[in-house]
């Protein structure tokens, strides 16, 4: 179908606005035609009622529900009449009700019709003579009148009955070219008209006796010439048509008025060469519906079986051809898959309405779809073999493509990898160079002669090259250790030296202990240690007093008013302070000391950067998990409370070849606390010292290794640290152990003797006067019993330190300070020294076996000074 011109479009709204026009026209007779049919159903002709709500209801105008009740309820009286008397003739009053109507297609049945008698006398203006044998008028369906006819019946009598006849098979109102050349045109009101019997020889429009062709008769020819003249534009306004009707019908069956719905899609099937499958689909099986529900399943009121199977043959044609229709127009194309479906869809069409069909039509259209279905099945056989060729072509010039690439990359790269492995030789970079060889070359060309002697060079260039980095790191890593070694023999110089690694240290030991509170509770908390204000209240309710907490320390207040009332807390509670200038959260624990009673305590907590004051037992049940390292507090520093006893007469008389220490060991080894009791120790004093009562309710503490990890409030993890912190401080102590390696001779056993050197009274008014201004003075420097140079022996006049770090020096090099001696008040210091090296000289031979054990045998030295009110000094 070609697309319509803008002067086909008009003549198409011209047609569909004289269609409008005639509905108008229509529509005012209903009421008058309801009134005469109750009035002929009242008077017993049943015929003429019939005929007139037979008119109204395939008239189309929409309906009032009274004017629908009342139909109905003659439509019940009739169909009982029909079911005692048998089926009401009303074709001789149809074509007496209206003057409009559409042509619908009456089952293919024979049927008697009246004969039409010739007048005696025209009562009207003289008219031709009828003839002798009249042609029979235009086959009408569904009792309906064509438009042609319509405009030619004219007046309100009924035409005189003619003499039955038989009637001849009907054909398809699709075969008969005047109906075809037609616009079937459908008013609000439809008008049955009278079934005539077609002749065998074609039909012809006849005028009939006693009546005048009107203007109606004329314009319809007019407009039946001009439909001629423009068939696209025909089809058109029949399709807008057809769909319209279906609209119309689809709206009356969801109003559940199936008896006009009825209609409206039994006209809709007279178009079935504009709708499509789907649209005649829907109409059939809403038709069947509307009987179903009307109970009518044919031969009644609304039309018999055979009516029914007509219009089912009517569609399964339509249906069947357009597929077929569709499957050649996609054969051609190309599209088999599309055209395969059609046809097996035209076919299961056919198969499921053979029985309506003839057998003559179905074995027609049996051969067209066979035939068709063999086309596409050699269509898609070529479509195949020529798909597998061009698969083919395709696959060798992809694979002479591919091969040209490869040859013409490996001409191109091999020159390229080839340059770059020799300036990566010149960079020293071998290993690289390698990769390239292996990667570019190589994997390109497996046989090429310079790739395979590149890459034997340079993985020996390579190995070579990795053994000389090792050595050189060898060498540094020996010469950073010795260094190492010697700085650690380097004696410390300060009081205190901390290690360099001494921050990690600490964050070991210190690190985490504020991961249960995050930033924001951290500000609070230091807003709340500052800006100390004057806390005096008296009597005051407890909200006024925490609002003014809240104010002073510029912080957010939540008070849980339901916890506190649960222990006898509410906003009225009176409180009383004076306190002098003290933080805001010392005002906060002074509150909460002040209004709490035993077991039914109030406390505050900080929580999301929010203070939360409420009672103690809802602050417990937040809680954090944190792991404190206590290794620290757990080390045990060993106590030696006794000192070996030095025998020196048993070590003078083993001298029978057997050696024996002067050490005498006491045997007694000191009691150390195991390492779980001191864990426990740490626990026990935490749980008897932050919030006992926690404990056993809320909170939590388990060890694991040095470490405890403890579930409980902020509040308590605060008091937690805060104690841990002061055990530190208590156990603040330095320990400083000096290790010397002495190098002595191999004689050294025969130079075995004791220096053991006693001075009393170490801390008399000349050593304390001497040590104010030299602190390094000791008791040892008052006394000198080896003098040189005619020096004085014993206690001497003036004393000299080790340096001088206050006050002026008398020596050269400015680092000894010499001071005299103060009377003494009353004691001086006393010394007894004593030296007996060689008192072992004659223990053991010089010379023989024992001197050469001796000389193999390793040394010891002990020395050490004891300084209180006695200095002692030994070696």
């Amino acid at each position: 179908m070609t697309d319509a011109t803008s002067v086909d479009r008009n003549e198409a709204s011209a047609v569909l606005k004289e269609v409008s026009r005639v509905r108008a026209e229509i529509a005012p007779q209903i009421p008058n035609l309801l009134i005469g049919m109750t009035d002929d159903f009242s008077s017993g002709q049943y015929a003429r009622a019939k005929a007139a709500l037979d008119a109204v209801r395939t008239s189309g105008v929409e309906l009032t529900a009274a004017q629908d009740a009342v139909i109905d309820q003659h439509m019940v009286m009739l169909a009982e009449l029909e079911r005692v008397n048998g089926v009401i003739d009303h074709t001789p009053y149809a074509a007496t009700m209206l003057q409009a109507g559409v042509v619908k297609r009456r089952a293919d049945e024979p049927a008697s019709e009246p004969a039409s008698e010739p007048a005696a006398q025209p009562t009207t203006q003289p008219a031709s003579e009828p003839e002798a044998n009249p042609a029979p008028a235009r086959p009408r369906a569904n009792g309906q009148m064509d438009p042609i006819e319509m405009a030619l019946a004219g007046g309100d009598q009924a035409p005189p009955p003619a003499e039955a006849q038989p009637v001849a098979p009907q054909d398809d109102p699709q075969d008969d070219p005047q109906i075809q050349n037609m616009t079937p045109v459908r008013p609000a009101q439809s008008q049955p008209a009278t079934t005539t019997t077609p002749a065998p020889a074609p039909t012809t429009q006849t005028t009939r006796p006693g009546t005048t062709p009107n203007m109606g008769n004329m314009q319809v020819q007019q407009d039946q010439q001009s439909y001629q003249s423009s068939n696209s534009l025909i089809d058109q306004a029949l399709q807008i048509e057809a769909q319209s009707a279906i609209a119309n019908a689809d709206a009356l069956f969801e109003k559940a008025q199936y008896s006009r719905a009825e209609d409206l899609y039994f006209s809709a099937q007279q178009y079935s060469k504009y709708l499509t499958p789907a649209q005649m689909q829907h109409v059939s099986e809403r038709l069947a519906e509307c009987r179903l529900q009307l109970g009518d399943a044919g031969g009644s009121l609304l039309g018999d079986l055979t009516q029914n199977r007509g219009a089912q043959a009517d569609r399964a044609r339509a249906v069947v051809a357009n597929m077929i229709e569709q499957a050649q127009i996609q054969l051609e194309t190309g599209l088999t898959d599309l055209a395969q479906t059609n046809a097996e869809g035209a076919r299961s069409e056919l198969l499921r309405n053979q029985d309506v069909l003839s057998a003559s039509e179905f074995q027609d259209y049996t051969q067209q779809i066979d035939t068709l279905l063999a086309n596409i099945t050699a269509r898609a056989i070529e479509q195949a073999e020529a798909e597998s060729r061009n698969q083919e072509r395709q696959a060798l010039i992809t694979a002479q493509t591919k091969e040209a690439d490869r040859i013409l990359k490996k001409e191109m790269r091999l020159p390229e990898a080839i340059d770059r492995v020799r300036a990566l030789q010149q960079e020293r970079r071998y290993r690289e160079a390698l990769a390239v060889v292996e990667q570019d070359i190589l994997f390109i060309d497996p046989l090429n002669p310079a790739g395979l002697v590149l890459q034997d060079i340079l993985r020996e260039a390579s190995i070579y090259d990795t053994f000389n980095d090792l050595r050189k790191e060898m060498n540094i890593r020996l010469s950073e250790n010795s260094l190492k070694n010697l700085e650690a023999t380097l004696a410390p110089t300060e009081i205190i030296e901390y290690p360099d690694n001494w921050p990690s240290l600490s964050n070991t030991r210190l690190g985490g202990m504020s991961d249960f509170e995050t930033a924001e509770d951290r500000a609070t908390l230091g807003r709340l240690g500052l800006n100390p204000v004057e806390a005096r209240f008296a009597d005051n309710r407890l909200s006024d007093v925490l609002e003014f907490v809240a104010q002073v320390a510029q912080v957010d207040m939540d008070v849980d008013w339901r916890s506190l009332e649960d222990i006898g807390i509410d906003e009225e509670t009176e409180v009383t302070l004076n306190l002098p200038q003290v933080p805001p959260r010392r005002i906060l624990d002074a509150i909460a000391e002040r209004i709490s009673e035993i077991g039914a305590e109030a406390d505050w907590a900080v929580q999301d950067g929010i203070v939360v004051f409420a009672s103690k037992d809802r602050l417990r049940k937040r809680t954090a998990l944190n792991i404190y390292d206590i290794g620290d507090l757990v080390v045990e520093v060993p106590d030696y409370d006794s000192v070996p006893t030095i025998d020196l007469q048993q070590a003078l008389q083993s001298n029978e070849g057997g050696g024996q220490s002067p050490f005498q060991d006491q045997n007694e080894e000191p009691e150390r606390i195991p390492l779980e009791e001191r864990i426990r120790l740490v626990r026990d004093i935490i749980e008897q010292n932050v919030d006992p009562e926690h404990w056993d309710v809320d909170g939590f503490i388990q060890e694991y290794g040095k470490s405890l990890i403890i579930r409980t409030s902020p509040k308590n993890h605060r008091a937690v640290q805060g104690l841990l912190s002061k055990l530190r401080d208590q156990r603040a102590i330095q320990i400083n152990a000096e290790v010397r390696f002495l190098l002595v001779s191999q004689d050294f056993f025969e130079q075995i003797g004791f220096d053991f050197d006693v001075y009393l009274n170490a801390n008399n008014n000349q050593i304390r006067t001497a040590r104010a201004g030299d602190p390094t003075i000791t008791a040892s420097n008052f006394f000198n019993f080896s003098p040189s140079g005619g020096g004085v022996a014993g206690l001497q006049p003036t004393v000299t330190g080790a340096s001088a770090p206050n006050g002026p020096t008398t020596t050269a090099s400015g680092t000894a300070l010499t001071q005299g001696v103060v009377a003494p008040r009353p004691w001086s210091p006393i010394g007894f020294p004593g030296n007996s090296m060689g008192l072992a000289e004659n223990l053991f031979p010089a010379d023989g076996i024992a001197s050469q054990v001796l000389s193999a045998a390793p040394a010891l030295g002990i020395a050490g000074q004891f300084l209180d009110d006695i200095q002692v000094d030994f070696l």
